[in-house]
């Protein structure tokens, strides 16, 4: 509906929560801009978030409209397309484009110091969390068993932070660093509560559009309800899977269990929010950050950057700082590919391989050196786990003609290997699969093979050459077998890059990767990631 420019009063209404009146506040500011001397009157509830925009000049409730007001919808375009913004839909209600889609929302400073004021001793980032919608529907909201696990990970790494309403069955958490808010704010503390934070992490819903008028990151967790397009802010992560009956915005309880919030994975949620983290203007140069050893206990850590970074970080017991990346890469852009493979390299695995770029970066360049000097065979892993370093060998395996051979249980530690110096292991590594690994992977060029090494070895993998092995056993028998099966079948030039040989947590990589190379008089390079890779480049005779 277009009003004339001569209009004195124009009416506009909005039903709904938080989020649907926060969304007409850039069509409102617009609206205003274009036309600064009508009377703007806005029919709406959740008064408390826009009580004193300027641009409003009367703030009604939505039950007192009248039949002048133009409704502010964007619901019958939903399902059509992945679309607009919604207010970008709702100004078109006014016959008016926007661009600016960020909304405005009354936030209260002094509620905003004063919980960062209780929140000073624990570490950042500060991450509030949402479970819930609303009453709309039951199926906006990530299962609950997957919520606990997230808070179980998070808590003692940096704050974490509650807030909603609460809800009849869900266990009480208690933590290092967890603070319960859940139905213990007002609408005004909880709304400052997020302007108080670091990141935002929830459903679609109200906290979303606080969070973004806030200037705030949100991890947003979709799953298929509706297509994250329609409420998209600039920083944020979204989660969304397109199943085949996403998005359904579905009142009743969904019928398949709401699958497609099972394909929403804790790693996937957890690494979105260090990535949120890390790119936010809100991380400071020194703060009390996470860091993760899941094999030797969790501990907090100063995060170090800046000129004296390294002299610093080297007088503490930090274990992150923050160092150049090649200028191969920066500099000259000679791995654009790597934007594309970090995604892989950090999706189910976050904490490990987040801060260990260096590891990304040996596997990458050295396997494109391998092809420029004309190393001929295919690619190898002993040791897949979630297929994160088998992501980036795959790429390079169609980008260069060669096929990967993936070796794995892929269910964990086969116990024929506690022997020895491995003896008191435990299993670990279980919480993977084929399925997972080839949803990381592709399929294309990939060859798994199943079952427990060397045993599982068949004829054609038996047949070939290799340019390029990666061993990740993290035990002596299958390292001693790995290297046993591929040095004969390497070829000259090609390279067996060897996982935890520095790690002495995993002490037997080292004792086996030795006692190996006294036998075939052959030498390794160190490279200095995150648990001490160690390379063995077979010699040209």
């Amino acid at each position: 509906m277009n009003h004339s420019v001569n209009e004195e009063i124009i009416e506009v209404s909005r039903a709904g929560g938080i989020g649907d009146v926060l969304m007409c506040t850039p069509v409102l500011r617009a609206l205003k801009r274009l036309k600064p001397h009508v009377k703007l009157i806005f029919y709406a509830d959740q008064h408390e978030c826009v009580r004193g925009l300027t641009y409003i000049d009367e703030l009604l409730p939505f039950s007192a409209r009248s039949n002048k007001a133009v409704w502010l919808g964007y619901e019958e375009n939903l399902r059509k397309s992945e679309g607009p913004h919604n207010a970008q839909l709702m100004a078109s209600r006014l016959g008016i484009m926007i661009e600016d889609v960020k909304p405005d929302c009354v936030i209260d400073t002094d509620l905003v110091g004063q919980f960062q004021l209780n929140w000073k001793s624990l570490p950042r980032p500060w991450v509030v969390i949402n479970r819930r919608a609303s009453d709309w529907t039951p199926n906006k909201d990530w299962h609950d068993s997957l919520w606990l696990k997230l808070i179980q990970r998070l808590d003692g790494l940096c704050g974490v932070i509650e807030i909603g309403l609460p809800k009849e069955g869900v266990a009480k958490f208690e933590g290092k660093t967890f603070v319960d808010l859940v139905g213990r704010t007002t609408k005004a503390e909880m709304i400052a509560a997020i302007g108080a934070c670091d990141i935002h992490v929830g459903p679609m819903s109200g906290p979303v559009h606080v969070a973004a008028a806030a200037g705030k990151r949100s991890v947003v967790i979709h799953g298929g309800y509706e297509y994250p397009t329609g409420a998209a802010y600039p920083g944020n992560e979204a989660l969304y899977s397109p199943v085949e009956c996403a998005p359904c915005w579905l009142q009743e309880p969904c019928p398949h269990q709401k699958k497609c919030f099972s394909q929403i994975t804790v790693d996937m949620v957890e690494a979105r929010i260090w990535r949120a983290w890390v790119s936010s203007s809100a991380c400071p140069g020194s703060l009390r950050a996470a860091t993760n050893n899941t094999r030797q206990g969790t501990q907090s850590a100063e995060l170090i950057f800046g000129e004296l970074a390294a002299p610093r970080v080297l007088s503490t017991t930090s274990r992150l700082y923050v160092a150049y990346r090649p200028d191969s890469d920066i500099m000259y852009n000679r791995h654009p590919e790597l934007r594309g493979l970090v995604g892989p390299w950090v999706e189910n695995n976050a904490l490990n391989n987040s801060g260990d770029l260096p590891r990304l970066y040996t596997l990458s360049l050295n396997i494109k050196q391998i092809i420029a000097d004309g190393v001929a065979g295919d690619f190898a892993e002993l040791g897949v786990y979630k297929g994160n370093s088998a992501a980036t060998l795959a790429h390079y395996a169609r980008c260069f003609g060669r096929t990967l051979f993936l070796f794995d249980t892929f269910t964990g530690f086969n116990k024929k290997d506690f022997a020895g110096v491995d003896s008191s292991r435990r299993q670990q590594f279980t919480d993977t699969s084929l399925d997972l690994v080839l949803r990381n992977t592709g399929i294309a060029s990939v060859v798994c093979v199943k079952g427990h090494f060397p045993e599982s070895v068949n004829r054609d993998v038996q047949d070939r050459r290799y340019s390029v092995v990666h061993l990740d056993c993290d035990l002596y028998a299958p390292m001693k077998a790995g290297l046993e099966f591929f040095y004969p079948r390497l070829s000259e030039g090609g390279l067996l890059i060897i996982h935890d040989y520095v790690n002495e947590y995993w002490s037997g990589i080292r004792t086996a990767v030795d006692e190996f190379c006294q036998k075939i008089h052959e030498g390794i390079i160190i490279i200095p990631d995150k648990s001490g890779t160690a390379i063995l480049r077979k010699s040209r005779h």
